[in-house]
C-alpha cells in the first residue's frame, strides 16, 4: 500500500455473477491489506461463475478485480449458421455462432484459415459477457473464387479455448 494511503478507509465490495452486491467489508489501511469471503458451506459456493471485487479508498473507486468461484470450464460452440455458398464480390455475409459457456465469460472468437486461396484470419469480441448461452453475429466476405475452411475457436477470460469448429464455404 502506498505510504499516503496508510490510515485511510478501505472498502471491498464483492459482487456475485448476477451483478448483485453480495458482501461489503472495510478497515483502515495499513502496509498490507486484504479482504475475503467465506465460500465453503455458504451461499457463495452455489453462485458459481465470474465474480468481482471493487476496491474503494475513502469512498473513491480505485479498481475492480474479477475472480472465479467454481471450476472453470471451457466454452463450447454448439453450431454455426453460415451460407455454404457466397458470392465473391466483396459484400458482407452474416453468420451466427451459437455457444454455451457455464462461466459466462467468452471474450474472443478467432477465425483461423485452414484452407483458402486468399483469405485473411480474423478475430472479434463477441460482446456476450455474462451470457452462459446464446449466439452472436459475424461477417465474412470474399473477393476471390475459392473454397474456404476456417477453424473457429472461442476463448474465455481464463484462457480456456473451445474445441475448434470447422466452417467450410464456397466463394463463387
Amino acid at each position: 500500500m502506498a505510504q499516503d494511503a496508510i490510515g485511510q478507509q478501505l472498502e471491498w465490495w464483492f459482487y456475485a455473477p448476477s451483478g448483485e452486491l453480495y458482501f461489503r467489508t472495510s478497515r483502515l489501511a495499513d502496509r498490507y491489506n486484504w479482504a475475503w469471503i467465506k465460500i465453503r458451506g455458504r451461499r457463495a459456493a452455489e453462485l458459481r461463475g465470474k465474480w468481482r471485487v471493487d476496491l474503494f479508498l475513502n469512498g473513491r473507486y480505485q479498481l475492480s478485480v474479477p475472480f472465479i468461484i467454481g471450476k472453470g470450464s471451457r466454452p463450447q460452440i454448439l453450431g454455426i449458421e453460415f451460407p455454404s455458398v457466397i458470392v465473391a464480390d466483396g459484400r458482407k455475409n452474416q453468420g451466427r455462432v451459437h455457444f454455451y459457456d457455464p462461466d459466462g465469460d467468452v471474450v474472443r472468437a478467432k477465425f483461423e484459415v485452414v484452407r483458402a486461396v486468399y483469405f485473411s484470419p480474423s478475430s472479434l469480441d463477441p460482446d456476450v459477457e455474462g451470457e452462459t448461452s446464446g449466439s452472436f453475429s459475424f461477417y465474412i466476405y470474399a473477393r476471390t473464387r475459392q473454397t474456404v475452411t476456417l477453424k473457429v475457436t472461442l476463448y474465455d477470460s481464463q484462457g480456456h479455448a473451445s474445441e475448434p469448429y470447422l466452417l467450410t464455404f464456397q466463394a463463387i
